[in-house]
């Protein structure tokens, strides 16, 4: 869904046509000059202000883009008040789109979640079906965040029954990949496979590349966590090649890091140090710091679990530096514990 704004004329054709009527029929029905100028008067501030919740809404996207989200909302709430006043719902939804992605963004899931509501109360108003599958998907979303996987799932069925009912492929594959991901947080990954692969059916008819890229990754991880490695390699594949194709950094990793594990789950030693090191290096041409440490702590724990304790340690040291380097407190504790007992054990 786009949310390019795009700003509408001075006078709209509706109201322009109302102005010409008005002081067309002055000698009709005996208006006076000075009735005439102050409906133009109130016509023009009525417009003023429309053209403040415009001003008010780019001055939210300015500070998007700058990275200042709090500034953003600041400005977007004052958009969505003017728009409401004026009885603006298209303009009104569009404005509770960004804010709900804001909050997302702060992690104030309340907030994202009051904004997603009032956009599909808007998408319901005008009849908005388009507008009402994204803004249930939106809210899906968040309820997964929640780990209220009931109410995802019912929203999330809501949104393919609308898209089914309009024939909209690229909605419906969203819906299915979300059913997807809400069937395999309840660990159901035979049923979370089957979402996904009906959800690949409706990315392709809808040539929708990010879609289909996602979904491959997610039935990659549905198929290893479900022990069928040998399909979860072909998923990844899969999903790695359309990742590559489209420039999805996100996903190359996933799908990167998903070859790996399962390779280390086959069993598969030399095919998963080989996935592991085409990890690492995809990660520092991307000069990602955070996923080459991934790598080095997998590597430190792959070595230990093979009995090689010189090479566990050595990784661990390394572990420990870069995550002192990326901020990763969380980790070190955990580390410093792992190259305890890997010293221990090779005293």
């Amino acid at each position: 869904m786009s949310r390019q704004f795009t700003l509408r004329s001075t006078f709209p054709f509706w109201l322009t046509l109302c102005l010409l009527l008005s002081l067309g029929s002055v000698g009709v029905l005996g208006t006076t000059p000075a009735l005439a100028e102050g409906r133009r008067q109130n016509a023009a501030k009525q417009m003023t202000k429309r053209e403040d919740g415009d001003f008010q809404l780019r001055l939210g996207q300015q500070a998007e883009q700058q990275g200042q989200l709090d500034k953003a909302i600041f400005h977007w709430l004052k958009a969505a008040n003017i728009y409401q006043r004026f009885g603006d719902e298209e303009s009104l939804g569009l404005t509770y789109d960004y804010l709900g992605e804001a909050y997302v963004s702060l992690g104030d899931i309340r907030s994202a979640e009051d904004a997603f509501r009032r956009r599909l109360a808007v998408a319901r108003d005008r009849d908005d079906l388009q507008a009402q599958m994204f803004a249930l998907n939106n809210l899906g979303t968040l309820f997964l965040k929640e780990g209220n996987l009931n109410m995802a799932e019912e929203v999330f069925s809501d949104a393919l029954a609308i898209a089914r009912s309009v024939e909209n492929a690229l909605t419906a594959g969203i819906s299915l990949n979300n059913l997807g991901l809400a069937a395999a947080l309840r660990g159901n990954y035979g049923e979370a496979i089957k979402r996904y692969n009906t959800a690949l059916l409706f990315h392709r008819e809808a040539k929708n590349p990010a879609g289909e890229t996602l979904t491959l990754t997610n039935l990659g991880d549905a198929f290893l966590y479900a022990g069928q490695g040998d399909n979860a390699i072909i998923a990844y594949t899969d999903g790695l090649l359309a990742a590559e194709d489209i420039r999805d950094v996100d996903n190359q990793f996933r799908a990167l890091e998903g070859r790996y594990l399962t390779r280390r789950m086959m069993g598969q030693t030399d095919l998963a140090f080989k996935a592991l090191n085409r990890w690492s290096k995809f990660a520092r041409e991307q000069d990602n710091l955070a996923e080459e440490f991934k790598t080095i702590e997998n590597a430190a724990f792959f070595y230990a679990e093979l009995g090689d304790r010189q090479q566990s340690e050595a990784f661990l040291i390394r572990a420990l530096e870069v995550a002192e380097q990326i901020g990763a407190l969380d980790r070190i504790a955990f580390l410093q514990q792992k190259l305890l007992e890997v010293q221990a054990a090779s005293r």
